[in-house]
């Protein structure tokens, strides 16, 4: 598809003024329904307050139903031409849309999941973007005036963090906190910056899609006016990116950047070389900043997470328990165990199911008790510093398991796909857990996912041995922490290949494009710096989930990506 245009560049530009600064910094505190009063792993509430995504989502669905208005109107009168490269992404949104009709909660998918709100009007938004980007009929003008919003978006993100960087947080000023309703998150010194974005996590992944972006432009870039703002801007965000405190960007950001320079050819590599040195010195002037009035250093942090050598789901003892009309199964060392309840003498005794040899309690580091509270009567069974209860329900006529929450449940032991990148890096803070737990989901989405913002649904919650001794306590998991692997179990593996593509085709055109470009003109440098961005997004992805203040940035710049060099080819 293309429009061709005769309207001023400012017009066409004015979404992205909303997409790339105005949508990322919206904050204000509202009472939402979570919709999950049906499911015993979350706790029994209604109502949790949100301050960072719900007015986003809302913002989002909102700019994306006007320009689908527009879209609609410029191909009522004929100014659209197909356009190949989109109807992947056509197929993506058809498979988003038939998930949602067939989820396995429509009312999560259509409102969306609490701390995400990506429902399936925030995503089809996203795709619509993304159109309107590839259609415009862009110009030198458009594209630097897409630079300059982009350096507005970071320069507004990065006053935000910088209060927080100094322990000043701009959200919990008085007169701030009553404009925007806060709820004061944190008031540490130099404390994790989270910005408008709710979690350092996708600071992180704001900072991995937009290094790369300003690198490029501080590279290409030749007047001095230009190279004093993006090098403010890059200063900007290696002040975001040491502030976060993510290692896992500071480790995926090295490729990024060298992806980079050897984009930019050999002309353009010296001096790609020189800024890659300057960015250096920026992020290790921030770094020794903050370890000296932290006194914690995250590129030493970042390097020991390699070496970490945690105790893992794998290394414990106690493996399962099972709950049946005959009492507790326990998978225990190896070997499976049925506890008996010796009456007559008073003992607890473990019965090998094999062999039918009986062992006295405790065995090595398991222990179980005997609890009565007058009306029921259960067994605490622990091991290696954990402890779970379980008490019999009359109507069940089986023991269950006494949850977080105090509801009974049965224990559902869940499938694991183990693979040895899980591990690497000390399991990347727990996230090579919930990815062994998550590829197993993929089986049941092959074509259709469960729906849009459904997979907190999907992972299984109910495997409360698992999850605790992976570290995560009574917490439940809401995020993947892997795009590729939110867009699979949500929206189906099909999906996840049609998104891959449809960016695939964008990836090895643009490699093919930028190799015969000299980067003298506008449209070039933004075509190359929007490339690279996105890019970096999806590389963050690995680390990531989607979210509504980062992704809304990414299909945006994607659809100028493709705009650009639909006019770069023909320049060419």
């Amino acid at each position: 598809m293309q429009i061709k245009r005769n309207k001023t560049e400012s017009v066409w530009c004015l979404p992205y003024l909303f997409s790339i600064v105005l949508i990322p910094v919206i904050v204000r505190n509202v009472l939402c329904s979570e919709n999950l009063e049906g499911y015993s792993w979350y706790p029994k509430t209604w109502g949790r307050f949100d301050a960072f995504m719900w007015w986003k989502s809302i913002a989002v669905i909102i700019l994306g139903a006007v320009l689908l208005m527009v879209l609609i109107i410029s191909a009522g009168k004929g100014k659209i031409r197909f356009q190949k490269m989109l109807l992947p992404l056509g197929v993506y949104a058809g498979l988003v849309i038939l998930s949602t009709v067939c989820s396995i909660d429509r009312t999560i998918s259509v409102n969306g999941f609490f701390d995400m709100y990506e429902s399936v009007y925030v995503i089809l938004s996203y795709v619509v973007l993304a159109v309107y980007g590839a259609v415009i009929c862009w110009r030198e003008e458009m594209a630097c005036k897409v630079e300059w919003l982009t350096a507005i978006g970071i320069l507004l993100i990065g006053l935000i963090g910088l209060t927080q960087f100094i322990g000043r947080d701009l959200y919990q000023a008085e007169f701030m906190r009553g404009i925007l309703n806060v709820i004061g998150r944190s008031e540490k010194f130099f404390s994790a910056v989270y910005a408008s974005l709710y979690n350092p996590n996708y600071v992180g992944m704001y900072c991995c899609m937009l290094i790369p972006f300003v690198f490029v432009l501080c590279t290409l870039h030749t007047e001095k006016k230009k190279q004093i703002l993006w090098f403010i801007c890059a200063a900007v965000l290696m002040m975001l990116l040491v502030g976060c405190r993510s290692k896992s960007t500071t480790l995926l950001l090295i490729p990024c950047l060298l992806f980079c320079i050897f984009l930019l050819g050999r002309n353009s590599r010296k001096r790609a070389g020189i800024v890659m040195c300057l960015f250096l010195l920026l992020y290790l002037g921030f770094n020794l900043v903050y370890a000296r009035a932290y006194d914690s250093n995250l590129l030493e942090k970042t390097f020991d997470t390699i070496y970490w050598n945690g105790k893992g789901e794998d290394d414990y003892r106690l493996t399962d328990i099972f709950t049946d009309d005959d009492g507790l199964r326990i998978c225990y060392d190896g070997k499976e165990y049925r506890l008996i309840d010796d009456t007559k003498t008073g003992q607890l005794l473990l019965e090998d199911i094999t062999t039918k040899e009986r062992k006295k309690l405790p065995l090595q580091e398991l222990r179980i008790t005997k609890d009565t509270d007058g009306e029921s009567d259960g067994y605490t069974v622990t091991s290696e510093g954990y402890s779970f209860s379980f008490v019999y329900d009359k109507t069940a006529k089986k023991y269950l398991y006494r949850n977080f929450n105090g509801c009974l449940v049965e224990l559902v032991p869940s499938k694991t796909w183990d693979c040895p990148l899980f591990h690497v890096f000390g399991g990347m803070s727990g996230r090579g857990y919930i990815w062994r737990k998550s590829v197993p989901l993929l089986s049941d989405s092959l074509i259709l996912g469960s729906g849009a913002d459904t997979y907190g649904l999907r992972f299984p919650q109910q495997d409360y041995i698992s999850i605790v001794q992976s570290g995560y306590g009574s917490r439940y998991i809401t995020k993947p922490h892997n795009l590729y692997l939110q867009i699979a179990v949500q929206s189906g593996v099909c999906s996840l290949l049609a998104l891959a593509v449809f960016y695939g085709w964008y990836f090895v055109s643009s490699i093919r494009l930028y190799q015969r470009c000299t980067f003298q003109n506008p449209l070039q440098r933004t075509g190359m710096a929007v490339f690279v961005a996105t890019t970096g997004y999806l590389c963050s992805g690995m680390l990531n989930d989607s979210t509504i203040g980062i992704s809304i940035i990414f299909y945006s710049l994607l659809g100028i990506g493709i705009g650009c060099n639909k006019q770069i080819v023909k320049q060419l």
